[in-house]
């Protein structure tokens, strides 16, 4: 609600009357744009701030018609949050916001170009992100890690998708991008460990090997197979007879040479150079 200021006159008469000043009441009007939520709330909110605060808005001269309303996509919950970040005073700490909160508020603020809540959002998400969390839509949050440059989520996201085909996965991150290349590598790395794995069952010759190998390859299906726990998993599920000592020693051995070959692939990490050209902006 906008306040008119107002100050007093003594007329010859010697009556006081109100006078509102006009021209700072324009000045102040046209200095306030009104959002709409995507759930019809509005929020008026002073245009020289968004300049100040933010680059995904118009300049504050842009002129708006009188009533204008400027409608956004985000729920009134998110531009609650952002708007106390598009302010001249210390922006709120989020220490008690809620994870999911926290995301929405994440992207609205890169997507409006919030400095001081982009500032204190990928502080708190890197704190936040859960395994939890990430796998309840690790596709779309890959989709804005990759966008927004959020590597340390790009890295945590590799062990739960995987086992999604490059393709899929191409249809996020541009096949173009550094962050495609240093996935890729990482996705051919798991892929021929898990060949050699499989083949590390070939080497024992017994009659009762072969069923056993059987039942073990069923399960070796994917690279997170060899992965912990699903890789003890595998094996203790499937446990030679115990009267046939060597095939339960080989099958120990067969898991032990898993788990060293699967030690020697390197922790996924993303390496981006200080200076990038503009074809990489993506990445």
């Amino acid at each position: 609600m906008l306040v008119g200021w107002y100050c007093t006159l003594r007329e010859p008469g010697g009556l006081n009357v109100p006078f509102v000043a006009t021209t700072l009441k324009m000045l102040k009007e046209a200095d306030i744009v009104v959002i709409q939520s995507s759930d019809m709330v509005e929020f008026p909110i002073s245009k020289s701030n968004l300049e100040y605060f933010t680059e995904g808005f118009p300049p504050a001269e842009t002129s708006t018609k009188p009533g204008e309303v400027v409608s956004l996509t985000e729920t009134s919950q998110t531009l609650r949050l952002l708007c106390a970040f598009v302010d001249r005073k210390p922006p709120p700490t989020l220490d008690d916001i809620d994870i999911d909160d926290l995301f929405l508020l994440a992207k609205a603020a890169e997507k409006y170009v919030v400095y001081n809540a982009i500032t204190i959002c990928r502080l708190k998400l890197s704190e936040h992100f859960s395994r939890e969390f990430l796998s309840k839509n690790p596709k779309e949050i890959l989709g804005f890690a990759a966008e927004y440059h959020y590597t340390d989520v790009i890295t945590a996201l590799y062990p739960i998708l995987m086992d999604t085909p490059l393709t899929e996965i191409a249809a996020i991150l541009p096949s173009t991008s550094r962050y495609f290349a240093h996935w890729s590598l990482q996705s051919f790395r798991w892929t021929d460990a898990l060949v050699t794995a499989i083949r590390l069952g070939n080497d024992h010759n017994c009659q009762w090997w072969g069923n056993y190998v059987l039942q073990i390859l069923r399960r070796l299906d994917k690279p997170s197979c060899l992965t912990q726990p699903h890789l003890r998993s595998i094996f203790r599920e499937n446990v030679p007879n115990w009267q046939h000592t060597c095939c339960f020693a080989e099958s120990s051995r067969w898991e032990q040479n898993i788990n060293q070959l699967v030690n020697k692939i390197p922790k996924f990490s993303i390496s981006i150079p200080k200076e990038r050209d503009q074809a990489d902006v993506q990445i």
